[in-house]
């Protein structure tokens, strides 16, 4: 159906046709390239990422250390807080009970009654030759 007759192109088309922008693949190579350099490049930011996470001033292992803290710390307050209500026991027991302040001074400071003797043993080392 080609009669062979050439049609010539009026100038608004010529103008059409030369304002369309053609687009220029890059070879192939070109491309691998940048595919690969982003793609490490993104491999090495995670890995760098990953290894703050973990081993960071706020990461995985400070927190596991942290925790260890806080529990050795309250452990040690429930001791403490449990010799401290022994103690206050011991002086409400103390400012209460004339026999226990008796027995305090006795066994502590070796005090005695105006009337007692006070002796005191000591073992001697044994001689084994």
């Amino acid at each position: 159906m080609n009669s062979g007759v050439v049609h010539e192109e009026t100038p608004s088309v010529q103008a059409a046709r030369s304002r369309v922008r053609r687009r220029v693949r890059k070879s192939t190579n070109v491309r691998d390239r940048h595919k690969k350099f982003w793609t490490y490049g993104l491999l090495t930011v995670s890995a760098v990422l990953m290894v703050n996470a973990l081993i960071g001033e706020k990461g995985y292992l400070a927190n596991l250390q942290a925790q260890r803290e806080f529990k050795a710390a309250s452990n040690a307050l429930v001791q403490i807080e449990a010799e401290n209500a022994a103690l206050e026991a011991k002086i409400k027991r103390l400012r209460q009970d004339p026999q226990a302040l008796e027995d305090f001074a006795r066994e502590k400071l070796g005090l005695v009654k105006p009337d007692e003797t006070l002796i005191i043993l000591r073992d001697r080392p044994t001689d084994r030759n």
